[in-house]
C-alpha cells in the first residue's frame, strides 16, 4: 500500500484539474491529445490513480446505456453517479484507443455534421458535469483526508460512494456460516483493528469503539435465513461515522460477505 504526504496529494489534485480543464475546452483539433494526456495522468500518477482508477475497471453493462435508434446512438446515463463518472472515463479511454472513435460516438449522438460542434456539445452534455462532480468530490476528499495530516494511504483516497462495493466477478465471496466463524474466533476482529492502526483510517481515541461495532456485525450476519438488512446499514452508518470511506474501505476488504457489501450500496444510495 501506497503512502503520500499532504504536498503530493495536492499537487496531484492541482496538476490533475488543470489538465481536466485543458480537455474541457480542447477544440477538435486537439481533443485527441487532451483524452490522452488526461488518461494517462489517470492510469499513471500514484496519487489520482488511487482516487479515479478503480472507475477504469468498475464494470458498466453498455447494453443498458447505448442503444441504437434507427441507426443514431441513444445513450441513457445511469442513476447513480459513480456509474456515470466510470461510464464516461471508460468512453474516453476507448476515444484514447482511436482516433476515429470520438468523430463516430459524437457523430451518431449529436447529428451534426460540424466535428467541432459535436465534441462541443459532448463536453458540455456529457463530460463537463462529471468533471464538475470530480472537482467536489476531489475537494471533499481533501478536507475529509488530506488536510493536517501526513502518511496519508492510497486507501483513504477513494472518492467512489458505490462503485468498489460491489463484489467483483471471480472473487471469493466468504457467505453465511463461514464468516460467521471466522468473526468468532477473533481473526477478522483483529485484522480490522489492526488495518485500521495500520492505515490510520479512524482517530486513535476510537479505536476502542470498533471491537462492539463488529460483534453487532457479527450477531445480525449468524442469522442466515433472515439478516437485519435495516441493522446492518445502520452499522455501516456507524463505521462510516468513524472514519468515513476509509474505515468502510477496511471493513469492505475485510468482511466479505455480500449481505455485508448489500448494505455498504445501500447505505450509500440511500444517502447519509
Amino acid at each position: 500500500m501506497s503512502t503520500f504526504t499532504q504536498k503530493e496529494v495536492k499537487r496531484a489534485i492541482r496538476d490533475f484539474e488543470v489538465i481536466a480543464t485543458s480537455l474541457l475546452n480542447a477544440s477538435s483539433t486537439h481533443f485527441s491529445a487532451r483524452v490522452t494526456q488526461f488518461i494517462d495522468f489517470i492510469e499513471r500518477n500514484l496519487v489520482i490513480n488511487s482516487v479515479l482508477g478503480e472507475y477504469l475497471n468498475l464494470p458498466i453493462k453498455i447494453e443498458d446505456i447505448e442503444s441504437d435508434e434507427s441507426g443514431w446512438l441513444q445513450v441513457s446515463l445511469p442513476s447513480e453517479m459513480d456509474y456515470q463518472i466510470a461510464y464516461i472515463l471508460q468512453t474516453l479511454v476507448s476515444f484514447r484507443r482511436d482516433e476515429n472513435a470520438v468523430i463516430n460516438y459524437t457523430f451518431h449522438l449529436y447529428k451534426n455534421k460540424g466535428i467541432d460542434y459535436n465534441i462541443q456539445l459532448f463536453n458540455e452534455d456529457m463530460l463537463q458535469p462529471i468533471v464538475r462532480e470530480i472537482f467536489n468530490r476531489l475537494e471533499d476528499l481533501v478536507e475529509d483526508e488530506v488536510e493536517g495530516k501526513d502518511n496519508i494511504p492510497s486507501s483513504s483516497l477513494s472518492i467512489t460512494h458505490i462503485g468498489d462495493i460491489i463484489a467483483h466477478t471471480g472473487s471469493n465471496i466468504a457467505v453465511g456460516k463461514n464468516i460467521t466463524q471466522n468473526l468468532k474466533t477473533g481473526d477478522i476482529r483483529t485484522e480490522i483493528i489492526d488495518k485500521l492502526k495500520e492505515q490510520g483510517a479512524i482517530p486513535e481515541d476510537k479505536i476502542s469503539e470498533v471491537e462492539p461495532i463488529i460483534a453487532e456485525i457479527e450477531e445480525v450476519l449468524s442469522d442466515e435465513s433472515n439478516p437485519n438488512s435495516g441493522k446492518l446499514k445502520d452499522l455501516v452508518g456507524k463505521v462510516y461515522n468513524l472514519g468515513k470511506n476509509a474505515a468502510l474501505t477496511v471493513f469492505k476488504d475485510t468482511i466479505k460477505d455480500p449481505r455485508w457489501s448489500s448494505a455498504i450500496a445501500d447505505f450509500f444510495l440511500g444517502g447519509n
